[in-house]
């Protein structure tokens, strides 16, 4: 929450500074300029990173509550929030990406509280500042939502670690190290296509999927759902309305089972 605070408090700092004042950074920019805007304009969105929706909805009423109060008491501007989580419409996240897609204006979402559904195809250049309020129990994910921002532009990523989880301890002690191995440290996928037991552990889904979906809907009978008792089902089976050969040939099929020469 503070983190929120202070680099807002910052890049609004950054971004009012008249044409008089000296570039606190020195190089030939001046502040106040169009072209020094123009550098500040893709950190004014920041994009924090929750691990849970219960935790970004906490964050947010304390951001409304004391964050705002705190920026206005200094001449800030408050906050605009908009969320981005598995449970936003369709269409507000196509309205929040529009809106941060394009340079600053009035009604642009000064921050952006999202969970893992930004991980994936939210590629957007004006992110560039993020916050990790904790660190993704995945190394995978950890990559794939670090690499939002940074994109077009050099990047700011700040990470928040919880003081009293062992694992983010862990990764306060040897930080440094651990992202030099980064890349040696995800985690293998559950199954590929190639593995031992692949076949065990994909065709219950894919036989439960052809008697619920493809069976069940094409059986003419009123209430498909009669397909989820099993008595039902071991009484078709009984009775020949339910035959292997009902099943094989479309698991072969998805299998890519060939019979041999």
């Amino acid at each position: 929450m503070e983190l929120l605070e202070y680099y807002h408090a910052e890049i609004q700092t950054l971004y009012n500074l008249s044409a008089s004042a000296a570039s606190p950074y020195g190089g030939w920019l001046q502040p106040g300029s169009d072209d020094w805007k123009e550098l500040i304009d893709p950190y004014l969105t920041s994009l924090t990173y929750f691990l849970a929706t219960r935790h970004l909805s906490s964050i947010r009423t304390d951001v409304e509550s004391h964050v705002n109060s705190n920026l206005e008491s200094e001449g800030y501007n408050a906050l605009s929030l908009a969320e981005l989580t598995g449970s936003t419409l369709t269409g507000d996240v196509a309205r929040i990406l529009e809106k941060v897609e394009r340079p600053y204006q009035p009604d642009s979402p000064d921050a952006i509280l999202a969970t893992s559904m930004v991980s994936h195809g939210v590629d957007v250049d004006r992110f560039n500042a993020m916050i990790f309020y904790g660190m993704p129990r995945q190394n995978a994910e950890y990559i794939q939502a670090s690499s939002r921002v940074g994109r077009t532009h050099v990047g700011l990523v700040l990470m928040c670690l919880h003081p009293v989880r062992e694992r983010d301890q862990s990764h306060y002690n040897y930080f440094v190290k651990f992202h030099q191995f980064l890349g040696q440290l995800v985690e293998p996928v559950a199954i590929n296509r190639w593995s031992k037991f692949s076949i065990e552990r994909t065709l219950p889904g894919l036989f439960m999927g052809v008697l619920l979906q493809l069976l069940a809907n094409n059986s003419g009978e009123a209430n498909p759902n009669r397909y989820y008792m099993v008595d039902i089902i071991k009484k078709k089976i009984s009775t020949g309305e339910i035959t292997p050969d009902q099943f094989a040939p479309l698991l072969k099929e998805a299998c890519r089972v060939t019979q041999p020469a």
